[in-house]
């Protein structure tokens, strides 16, 4: 029973009640049978004939429609809609679980198939780091947030579904190859496949290392090398910097190292299972670039710089996340394989980084299922600072996300979309008994 107070927004009590076997919590109906008025936990009530009286609300339970698609296993648990405010709340036990990606809110998706909704998730989804405690993180509803897949012998953690209905995850170690026996709990280096620098490659008469932190230029995730270019200390046209995809496309073709170690290092351990990743679901390393002195974004940018103004790229520009990747000029920024119909088609291989916008809806600080203990690269641009240096964003140890310079040393763990419809043979997605996908 809740009661109503005339004039005050009163939000639904959350459940807490255990869902029965099987089944997961989908809300408060005004009705046993569930015809009537539905509400969520943390949703204000609207019914005004109630206003002022105790309405009786009766828990609705629902099963998953597919327990072998994976999407549906994610769809089934959300909890709604968030609004922007509560994106970039802090994470807590009741804002945690799967959420419905608002494009309303947050802007279309840059996937090439819009054909299913997204869903996110976010927040404290197990208790511990190493898994030993296996109690997974109650948003206060009666649901819990499994969402462990191991595919082959690599065990991933899924960040969000795709407008296609595919599932994007991100590695978290190989399956037994940490401190945990017979599981997916994999934390700091266990959770990662090596610790480079960003990018420091060089094709230039300057060899210093502040030259080779000051080209704005690698920041990408590919990016111009040429030698004029990179000897260059005077404002050039934004699309010759970065390299676009209409006069420039030949320029855009220097790898980053976090690049290259993905492709070619670790991806052999997941090769025969390519045919399981999802081309056109798309990597956004958002080069959109402003300064202090300008709101628009900019046409012409000094490669070498030793300017005093700070230059911050699209995601730590933005006030609120999207999964949107602009397209600047002739720059397109969504990294998708060369067999994909959309995005840049500069990928050998259908794996990447997480973007700081999905880190931002998983939900940032020590709380965040995304935590390792470990700092790890981020795709996305950060800012060149007012000494010059080119930084991208990373993950720090404690959640939370930052920027470091493109020479700094830190973890990679790569990121997949699986296909759409893709199924699983067994498992109930948590660190000791992760979904198994089907070969």
């Amino acid at each position: 029973n809740q009661l109503v107070s005339e004039g005050v927004a009163t939000p639904i009590s959350n459940n807490e009640f255990t869902a029965p076997s099987g089944f997961y919590f989908a809300g408060w109906n005004t009705q046993q049978d569930g015809s009537g008025a539905l509400y969520v936990g943390g949703q204000n009530i609207t019914d005004l004939t109630t206003i002022g009286n105790t309405i009786t609300l009766y828990a609705q339970w629902t099963d998953c429609p597919n327990k072998t698609l994976l999407y549906d296993l994610v769809a089934c648990r959300s909890k709604g809609k968030q609004t922007a405010d509560e994106v970039k709340a802090p994470i807590t036990m009741d804002n945690s679980g799967v959420y419905e990606y608002d494009s309303s809110v947050f802007g279309d998706a840059s996937d090439n198939s819009r054909t299913k909704n997204i869903y996110y998730y976010r927040g404290i989804l197990d208790s511990n780091l190493d898994g030993t405690v296996d109690t997974y993180g109650s948003s206060g509803d009666g649901a819990t947030y499994p969402n462990y897949v191991k595919l082959g012998d690599v065990c991933w953690r899924i960040v969000r579904t795709t407008g296609s209905g595919g599932i994007k995850m991100i590695y978290n170690g190989l399956y037994s190859g940490g401190t945990v026996v017979n599981s997916c709990a994999n934390s700091q280096d266990d959770a990662q496949v090596d610790k480079q620098a960003f990018a420091i490659q060089g094709n230039s008469t300057k060899t210093s290392a502040s030259y080779w932190i000051r080209n704005v230029n690698r920041v990408g995730y590919t990016f111009n090398n040429e030698a004029s270019l990179q000897d260059s200390t005077t404002s050039r046209n934004v699309d010759v910097v970065f390299g676009g995809n209409s006069n420039y496309s030949t320029t855009n073709t220097t790898n980053s190292n976090v690049k290259d170690v993905i492709e070619d290092i670790w991806f052999t351990n997941i090769n025969s299972y390519s045919g399981k990743l999802e081309s056109s679901a798309g990597f956004c390393a958002d080069r959109v670039a402003y300064t202090e002195y300008q709101t628009a974004a900019l046409s012409s940018i000094e490669p070498y710089s030793t300017a005093t103004y700070l230059t911050t790229f699209g995601s730590s520009y933005r006030q609120t996340p999207s999964l949107t990747c602009p397209l600047l000029r002739n720059i397109v920024d969504l990294y998708t394989t060369g067999s994909a119909s959309n995005g840049n088609g500069q990928l050998a291989k259908a794996a990447a980084l997480l973007t700081k916008d999905e880190l931002i809806f998983a939900g940032r600080g020590y709380n965040t299922y995304l935590r390792t203990g470990s700092s790890f690269w981020l795709l996305s641009p950060s800012v060149r600072a007012t000494n010059g240096q080119a930084s991208v964003a990373f993950m720090t140890n404690l959640g939370q996300h930052n920027n470091a310079r493109v020479d700094s040393s830190l973890g990679i763990r790569p990121v997949v979309s699986l296909i759409p419809n893709t199924t699983i043979s067994s498992g109930s997605g948590t660190a000791i008994d992760p979904w198994i996908i089907n070969p």
